[in-house]
This record gives structure tokens, C-alpha cells and sequence, in this order.
């Protein structure tokens, strides 16, 4: 849980040194306060859930795609968004979707400001393999989509039928 903590400072340290130079730490400090407030940060931070990783991705994907970062902290950042994405199968559609906003973005408004397509795009690709490895490791099974569903409807048509036989007993 420190660790999740400790990853979404960082993420939000970047964004501000990135977006607030004039005075960062009273944009980390400023932002971290809303977020803490106002959101309900601190109780996914508190619990072992994939749930905070969805603000991490969406926060790395933009840190990658419109700030000015060295390539060391560029490379931290990318992990650690690969990271968020491979944390849940949900977040590599999402990701996918707000990269191709990155690159609307960029193809709109090319000389407003520098957006930076090829860093959140590798990510995004790097997720589409990092996804299913993440399940490998965890259950034993390569795939990018949960069979949940289906083992859910499988468990209930079973409970039914062991219901009607019951019942035939009877």
C-alpha cells in the first residue's frame, strides 16, 4: 500500500514540475490536497485493488504525451504506466482510447504545443503484451479478456439444474 502511495506522489511531483514551474511544490502539495479531499484516493490507496491504477494510467499517459521530461524520468514514467495498464484488463481499453486522444490531440493542434505521440503509443503497444502476461502470471492463463462471464453464467445454469433435480427428488 506505501508502494501505491509512494508511485501516485511521484506522478503527481512530475505533474507538477512539468505543468506548474513556476511553483511546484505548491502545486504537489495544492493537487495532492484535492485529491486526498476531494476524491476517493485514500481509500483506494488503502486497499490492494487495481482501482487506483486508473488515475495512475490516465495521469502517466499524459505526463508521457505533453510533458517536457529527460529520458530517464520519461522511461520511470512509461514503467510506471505500463505498470497501471497491466494491472487490469479494463485499463488497456482505456489506455488504447485516451492514446488515440493523444494523437487527436496532437494531429488538431500541432503548433499549440508540443504533444508527444511515440512515448504513450509504446506504452499503450508494451500494455497489449504486458496485459495477458500479467494474467499469465497471476491465474496461469495467457488471454487479455477475463472468462469471469462465463464462469459465472456456467456456475448458475449448474445451481439451476441441481435445483430441478432436487426438485424432481422431491
Amino acid at each position: 500500500m506505501l508502494a501505491q502511495a509512494l508511485l501516485l506522489s511521484y506522478l503527481l511531483l512530475e505533474a507538477a514540475f512539468a505543468f506548474a514551474p513556476a511553483a511546484p511544490r505548491r502545486a504537489f502539495v495544492l493537487s495532492l490536497s484535492v485529491v486526498a479531499l476531494g476524491s476517493g484516493l485514500p481509500w483506494f490507496v488503502s486497499q490492494l485493488m487495481p482501482d487506483l491504477f486508473t488515475g495512475v494510467m490516465a495521469l502517466g499517459l499524459a505526463l508521457l504525451a505533453l510533458a517536457p521530461l529527460p529520458w530517464p524520468r520519461r522511461l520511470l514514467v512509461g514503467c510506471i504506466t505500463l505498470m497501471a495498464i497491466a494491472a487490469h484488463a479494463s485499463h488497456l481499453g482505456t489506455a488504447a482510447i485516451l492514446g488515440l486522444a493523444v494523437a487527436l490531440l496532437a494531429w488538431r493542434v500541432r503548433d499549440a504545443f508540443s504533444v508527444r505521440v511515440w512515448a504513450p503509443a509504446l506504452v499503450v503497444m508494451l500494455g497489449l503484451l504486458a496485459t495477458p502476461l500479467a494474467h499469465r502470471v497471476t491465474t496461469g492463463e495467457f488471454y487479455l479478456r477475463s472468462k469471469l462471464r462465463n464462469w459465472v453464467k456456467r456456475r448458475i445454469f449448474l445451481a439451476q439444474e441441481a435445483g430441478e433435480r432436487r426438485d424432481k427428488r422431491v
